[in-house]
């Protein structure tokens, strides 16, 4: 996905410095990022499913994440979701596109396993 002056930049929602305890020493971290689309035609499904292809598709290059299974809702706002994990960092990855408002919303969420703190 390249950045450019007609693509608004990714804002960090979540940093991941947080650890969220799952209990005997053990904790796991949450890493967001989101971008909010406005324009013609971003609510369209087939836009969505290009979009999510794509950050799906820079996370298999980098070699890093492992691509997983997709899912489509199309009752309700339109909602666009794929599966990622990596062995590598422990994590597990979610992208979603959905429509919101008459505009479109991609997230990208790493959430790591349950990984000891000290």
């Amino acid at each position: 996905m390249a950045q450019n002056e007609l693509t608004p930049p990714f804002t960090v929602t979540s940093d991941g410095s947080k650890d969220i305890s799952c209990g005997k020493g053990k904790a796991r971290r949450v890493y967001t990022t989101m971008q909010r689309r406005t324009g013609k035609g971003v609510t369209d499904p087939g836009f969505m499913l290009g979009e999510v292809e794509s950050l799906a598709g820079f996370l298999d290059q980098s070699k890093v994440y492992v691509p997983g299974s997709r899912t489509e809702k199309d009752q309700g706002p339109v909602t666009v979701s794929e599966k990622a994990t990596s062995s590598r960092h422990h994590a597990r990855a979610l992208i979603t596109g959905k429509a919101d408002s008459g505009a479109f919303v991609l997230v990208l969420e790493s959430t790591t396993d349950c990984l000891r703190t000290s």
